[in-house]
This record gives structure tokens, sequence and C-alpha cells, in this order.
């Protein structure tokens, strides 16, 4: 499922509106209702998805942070939330910087001690750099758990975390995330046979 949006040329992501001229609303629930209305927590998590496409936020990103913040409070993470755009735009010198460098200097201004990457950066991060400035790095390397889903056997893994929310509830979704799964840059590089690929 995808939110249509209005196409305006070059944008930066936090720019782009969502098209509420297409009426997607009913699609997205009623594709979610066929495919997990089985499931054992359907009725709690399709209330609560509900909730969340009740609102008309006018972009994509206020849709998905908000999406992300209700998801992360439902699971008892507390974490608090700075968006890039924003110190950018205190500190308009960072905007002519990109990949490594900007990842970095956003690090630097909001104060970070620890930083966890994705591994589709490898093209551009430099884990030594954080490590000269005094922040942890490390990759996360994610790997969800086996959990029982309402079409059976086999286990499909990587799907939406609604996926693990409709067929584990909250309380047994925020299980699967106890293991954050880190590993050191160094540690990484070795098992995927590189050094450095920043």
């Amino acid at each position: 499922m995808t939110l249509p949006i209005h196409r305006k040329g070059l944008q930066p992501i936090y720019a782009v509106e969502v098209n509420y001229e297409v009426n997607f609303k009913p699609k997205h629930l009623g594709t979610l209702r066929q495919a997990y209305q089985k499931a054992s927590f359907f009725e709690e998590i399709f209330s609560f998805v509900e909730n969340l496409y009740a609102d008309s936020p006018r972009t994509v990103q206020e849709f998905t942070l908000r999406a992300i913040e209700e998801i992360c409070s439902s699971l008892g993470i507390g974490t608090e939330f700075v968006l890039s755009s924003e110190i950018v735009s205190k500190n308009p010198e960072l905007s002519n910087l990109g990949a490594n460098d900007l990842v970095l200097e956003l690090c630097l201004h909001s104060q970070a001690s620890f930083y966890i990457s994705g591994t589709g950066c490898l093209d551009f991060i430099r884990p030594e750099t954080f490590s000269a400035k005094g922040i942890e790095f490390n990759f996360q390397a994610f790997s969800s758990p086996p959990y029982a889903q309402v079409h059976g056997e086999p286990f499909v893994s990587h799907m939406s975390i609604l996926d693990a929310l409709f067929n584990l509830g909250f309380s047994g979704t925020a299980e699967l995330l106890t293991e954050p799964m880190l590993k050191s840059a160094s540690k990484y590089f070795s098992e995927i046979g590189g050094k450095n690929f920043g």
C-alpha cells in the first residue's frame, strides 16, 4: 500500500503532500481487513490503524511520523524524535553537505554519543569518522525471529510491522525487539568480506 501524492517536480521529502483527491483510505483499510481479519489481534490493531487514518495530515512526512510515534508509544518505546530537516533549518551551513558528512554533522548537532546505521549505506558511510568524533558506530543487522502468522507456514520475514502487530499484538511485537542485533563496523565488514565500503 502506498500513499497517493501530489507530484510537483523535485521536492524535499518533507514537502511531499498527500493527494486526498484519491479516496485511498477505504481501499487501504479494506486490504488490511481482507488480509488480517482472522489474525489473533485483528480487532485491537485494526481499530488502532483506523485511528491513524482518521486524520488527514497534509504531508507524507506528517502522516508517516504520526504512525511511527503512535506505534512506538504503544510498544513502550520512549525515544525522542528529531527531524533532520529541523536541524538543517536551524543550521543552514549543513544544507550543502551530503552522504556521510551530513549524517555525521546531524549526529554532532544532536549531541549523539551512539549511532545505529542501516546496511543500505555502504557506498558512502565511513564509520571511522564517527569514532574519531567520539560517537560509537554500529550497524543494525536485524533478522526477525519467526512468529505465528495468520497465513500459516512457511514464515515470511521482512513484512511490515503491521504483520507482527496483527499476529502478536503490541506486547508480542515488543518482545521481538528486545534484541537490537547490533554489530560493530569492523565485525560487520569482516562478515561481508570487506574492510570498508565508504
